[in-house]
């Protein structure tokens, strides 16, 4: 009887790869990092320069790396995600976990990846029906064929979704000299981006500089915006977002947290201070005091003074404090 037939003989590629894999092994070994290496980050540096990306994040599986994407597009309970209905679990199971609900779309038949007008007709009905609010589309390139991004792209940019790319299937291929793994935005806008009214940002995301925003704009926790944003009216932002110098802000904007921002300076953040966890100091100028985040330490101008005493911490924390309060003060009195 002949043995079955290997499709993917994983035997064969370890041979001509054997020495190579086992001095790296070996290597891990030796060092005893076994989180975060020196392999992980020159892992993680070839496979962005292979696909012409600024970064990667290397993850225990692709579950767990589209589960990361969710987090940072915001889908949470009452969102709509769009997928093809050729996919893997994968592609689908973190829309359950965060209370999202998954709309199947059609495949196309040349490729079997996500048919755009399938996607649109998906997209229309589901705001028509008014249940679910449409969050984001997650393309599976898949048997090696990526999804056709010049189609897909403008459809996510009409109706305001964000793009997730899923190539676990397809790594390696591209489409009109474009790598898969970089035809998907995952929250991360570049300069002088243009946003509609009634916008809706999730947790994390960095919008570079001169980026301008219409009315009614949401942003959730700890979004970076760069220097020259502006504002419509009526934008919300959640706890700990931070601002690059000169930005402008419409009537009405609302910020999270303890009372309102006064001032034409919503807060100043200090770079290369901070508690081990982070890199920053920041201090909150609002209505009912300046408040200060260092760290895991949250609480007013006084209290924070007072821990860095008792702290026998660096003198520099009181004289950012002085620094700060004749900022705010200055800019408060106007």
């Amino acid at each position: 009887m002949n043995d079955p037939m290997q499709f993917i003989d994983l035997k064969a590629q370890y041979a001509a790869l054997k020495d190579e894999i086992n001095a790296n092994i070996q290597a891990v070994l030796d060092s005893a990092q076994f989180i975060g290496g020196p392999q992980v980050k020159e892992l993680e540096k070839e496979l962005a320069d292979f696909v012409g990306r600024k970064h990667c994040i290397t993850c225990a599986n692709g579950t767990d790396a589209l589960q990361i994407a969710y987090m940072v597009a915001g889908v949470g309970e009452g969102d709509a995600v769009f997928c093809p209905d050729m996919t893997f679990i994968s592609s689908t199971e973190p829309a359950k976990m965060f209370g999202a609900t998954s709309v199947f779309c059609d495949i196309t038949k040349d490729t079997y990846t996500l048919c755009p007008e399938s996607l649109e007709k998906q997209i229309k009905a589901v705001l028509a029906e008014g249940r679910l609010t449409p969050k984001a589309v997650v393309a599976v390139d898949i048997l090696g064929n990526p999804c056709d991004y010049d189609t897909i792209a403008p459809i996510c940019e009409k109706y305001g979704l964000i793009l997730i790319e899923d190539a676990a299937q397809a790594f390696g291929a591209s489409n009109k000299g474009r790598k898969c793994c970089s035809f998907g935005r995952a929250c991360s806008f570049g300069e002088w981006c243009s946003f509609g009214e009634y916008c809706s940002f999730g947790k994390w995301c960095s919008f570079s500089k001169q980026c301008s925003f219409g009315e009614d704009c949401s942003f959730g926790e700890e979004c970076s915006f760069g220097e020259e944003c502006s504002f419509g009216e009526w934008c919300s932002f959640g706890k700990w977002c931070s601002f690059g110098e000169d930005c402008s802000f419409g009537e009405e904007c609302s910020f999270e947290g303890k009372g309102e921002y006064i001032g034409d300076y919503p807060f100043l953040a200090f770079v290369g201070f901070g508690s081990r966890i982070g890199s920053k100091v920041y201090f909150f100028n609002l209505q009912d005091g300046i408040y200060v985040r260092c760290g895991c330490w949250l609480s007013d101008i006084a209290g924070f003074r007072e821990r860095v005493k008792e702290k026998n911490a660096d003198a520099m924390y009181l004289d950012l404090c002085d620094l700060v309060e004749r900022k705010f003060n200055r800019k408060n009195s106007k």
